[in-house]
């Protein structure tokens, strides 16, 4: 018998080494990807301004962008600017999207909500600058009137108003 002057630890342990080598390495067929590749979308990828004041991601992985010119979405091959009726024109302050789905946007003009695909105005916003949107948590929260406050989106403009907005209002 040949010795390796290793005792028979040093043999188990050296052992448990190599398992723990192969036990990092990747499964066959998998190929490691870089999860944190940057890049950036501009004017040139079709923003309507590099000036973007908020994004979100919807429930299908669009991104929306809130920018100086308006509204644009990204479906991870191309930027769309939004233009649409419904949809107040010009700077767009503030983005949120419930837990239904929903987008919420907050415009210098007003306030707008994306629901089974169109636009509708929130009329009560006219004129107003919505600088921030807050939609209330879900039921799981624990109060006993948590089921209107899920219809609700609470916005607050440049001007200092504050507007609660139910969804029975606003017939959607």
């Amino acid at each position: 018998m040949q010795t390796t002057g290793l005792s028979e630890t040093g043999r188990q342990e050296d052992a448990a080494i190599e398992k723990a080598k192969v036990d990092q390495r990747e499964p066959l067929g998998f190929v490691q990807t870089n999860l944190h590749q940057w890049g950036a979308l501009t004017l040139f990828h079709g923003l309507p301004s590099d000036r973007v004041y908020a994004i979100v991601q919807d429930p299908e992985g669009l991104l929306w962008f809130a920018t100086e010119s308006g509204l644009a979405k990204y479906d991870g091959k191309r930027v769309q600017k939004i233009v649409a009726e419904g949809l107040p024109t010009g700077k767009v302050n503030a983005l949120a999207v419930d837990w239904q789905g929903r987008l919420w946007i907050g415009t210098e003009n007003g306030a707008s909500l994306f629901s089974a695909g169109s636009f509708k105005t929130i009329d009560a916003t006219k004129d107003y600058s919505i600088s921030s949107i807050h939609i209330p948590a879900k039921k799981s929260s624990g109060y006993e009137d948590r089921a209107t406050l899920e219809e609700q989106a609470i916005f607050s403009s440049k001007q200092g108003t504050i507007f609660l907005c139910s969804l029975n209002s606003l017939n959607v």
